[in-house]
């Protein structure tokens, strides 16, 4: 494919690709999903993210986000790739606008207290906060400039709706982003990038619980959590205490790095905040 061909295309798929990733904004969801409401917050976290990496790799989105594909990537694409990527997209944009018709047929006779919904700003448990406005963060640099136009929220309030919905969304992402496979490249250096902002060892785990459809991020986030070493937060150590926080290797183990955070000790503490290398004897914390 030439490049003026390759750019008209990316031109056909900006318009309905917007409205996809500016449906995300406008969800909210009942006050009957209390028992899964963090886990399903994410979904829906990473079904836009994963729609966002998409857009970037092909150069759809915030200037400096986006990776133009090269001239030999433009070469190998075509304009089928482009027909079949507007499809999805449409697909997509349906399946949000089916949710949302069925929402309003259910509020049809609800007492108030049945269409109370969260906010994820004030409602979201501890446990997901921090990997969700991770997420969010990310998403919505890649979104910058990008004009999502003005609506009103909505709210699903049947779980069952809800996972039609986050399927079908899951499914037309996945056949999406098997298009195009000539930016693959992008898309993994797009994936690196995310999972480098998240800090703990926790929320890889986390999202790597949730995103098992994501092939390309949970394959990214196994090859960090073997990278990375451990979190290590709340120690409060008094009297003869020992402790060592690390790892304890023996020759030839390549030492990790870990976090700390939020570590006391006082009196005669025996602490080594750190790895242990070869067996060494951990030395008295002054």
């Amino acid at each position: 494919m030439d490049p003026v061909s390759f750019a008209v295309g990316l031109a056909s798929l900006t318009g309905v690709f917007t409205a996809c990733v500016g449906c995300f904004e406008y969800i909210q969801l009942g006050r009957n999903f209390e028992k899964d409401y963090g886990k399903n917050v994410l979904k829906l976290d990473l079904a836009r993210l994963q729609m966002t990496r998409w857009g970037a790799s092909l150069g759809i989105g915030a200037e400096s986000e986006k990776i133009p594909l090269t001239a030999s990537q433009i070469s190998a694409t075509s304009p089928e790739e482009f027909e079949t990527a507007k499809e999805l997209l449409e697909n997509i944009k349906e399946a949000f606008a089916i949710a949302e018709k069925k929402s309003k047929d259910f509020k049809k006779d609800k007492n108030p207290d049945e269409l109370v919904v969260w906010d994820a700003s004030k409602d979201l448990d501890a446990q997901f906060k921090p990997l969700h406005d991770t997420i969010q963060g990310i998403a919505l640099k890649r979104q910058k400039r990008i004009s999502i136009g003005k609506r009103f929220a909505w709210a699903v309030y049947q779980k069952g709706k809800f996972d039609s919905m986050i399927e079908d969304i899951t499914e037309f992402v996945d056949k999406l982003v098997v298009l195009f496979p000539a930016a693959h490249d992008n898309r993994l250096s797009l994936c690196k990038e995310e999972v480098s902002h998240i800090e703990t060892e926790q929320d890889l785990k986390l999202l790597k619980d949730i995103a098992p459809g994501d092939k390309l991020l949970t394959d990214v986030v196994n090859r960090e959590l073997k990278s990375r070493g451990h979190t290590f937060t709340g120690f409060d150590l008094r009297g003869h205490a020992e402790l060592q926080a690390g790892d304890r290797n023996g020759p030839g183990v390549e030492s990790k790095s870990h976090y700390y955070g939020n570590v006391k000790a006082t009196d005669n503490v025996v602490m080594h905040l750190g790895n242990v290398n070869d067996y060494h004897t951990l030395q008295p914390h002054t």
